[in-house]
């Protein structure tokens, strides 16, 4: 992002700290920024453009952080400090935040666009945090999220107090109904979030992990495979000694008819009868 768009974007808040959305047009944010239309056009096409960026360059300020302390904590308590780096960002635009708010009270329209970016935004602190959101799961958790923080945005606009004790135990309190209510749904629909620590963070943290990957015994546990295939080959070369052996037993039986000699033995007898 240049110069340009931050100086549009800074004129958009300034403007939105005076007075509501809806009153705030194009022309002025043109004039407040000191550009004329056609480089206000070549920069953002609509004011809820403005507004995308604007929670963009706040997503930016909180990826930029370091978050490398946070390896050895859970993914709520890692959740919490993202979202706290978050408010501090948000803290020179509390006035033009509580004028959006009202606005998007009144405008469906512009409450659809606020939302449309939170939800990009909070997937992206989800990642910050080292939490992965996919498919519908991991959409209706990220909204889950955006409405969550959206309840403690309003208590961190009210606080006067520096520390922002109450947006901390607000925000603590939030995550805490969030996390008991995905345990709950994860046991009917399985999990939606998936940790996805960067390398790099894990690398440092982690380095034991590393030593098995190397190990040479684990090929040779490969080798038993073929002598289990080649028992089966022994057991088929068995069967036709079974079956060479059945039909000795069957040439063994073969001399049987021969004692139908007695049956013409009556037959002589007939006829030294007739004799």
């Amino acid at each position: 992002m240049d110069e340009t768009a931050d100086t549009i974007i800074d004129a958009t808040m300034a403007l939105l700290a005076q007075r509501p959305f809806a009153e705030v047009t194009v022309h002025d944010i043109a004039r407040e920024a000191g550009v004329s239309l056609a480089v206000l056009n070549r920069h953002f096409a609509t004011r809820h453009a403005i507004l995308r960026a604007f929670s963009r360059r706040i997503d930016g300020v909180v990826l930029a952080a370091d978050m490398s302390d946070m390896a050895d904590e859970s993914p709520r308590d890692r959740l919490f400090d993202v979202l706290m780096t978050r408010l501090d960002a948000l803290r020179p635009y509390r006035e033009a935040l509580q004028s959006l708010l009202r606005s998007a009270r009144r405008d469906p329209q512009l409450a659809l666009a606020l939302n449309a970016g939170a939800l990009n935004s909070q997937s992206w602190m989800l990642a910050a945090a080292g939490l992965s959101a996919t498919g519908w799961r991991g959409r209706l958790a990220v909204q889950s999220l955006v409405a969550a923080f959206a309840k403690v945005l309003r208590v961190f606009l009210a606080e006067d107090d520096v520390g922002l004790p109450r947006t901390m135990a607000a925000l603590d309190q939030e995550l805490k109904t969030l996390e008991s209510r995905y345990t709950r749904l994860a046991r009917l629909f399985g999990h939606a979030l998936t940790p996805d620590a960067a390398p790099a963070e894990r690398a440092p943290d982690h380095p034991a992990p590393a030593q098995p990957m190397p190990d040479v015994p684990e090929p040779p546990q490969e080798a038993p495979p073929p002598v289990a295939k080649a028992a089966p080959k022994r057991a088929a070369a068995k069967r036709p000694a079974k079956k060479a052996s059945a039909a000795a037993d069957a040439r063994s039986t073969a001399p049987k008819p021969r004692k139908s000699g007695p049956k013409r033995a009556p037959a002589k007898k007939d006829e030294a009868d007739e004799a």
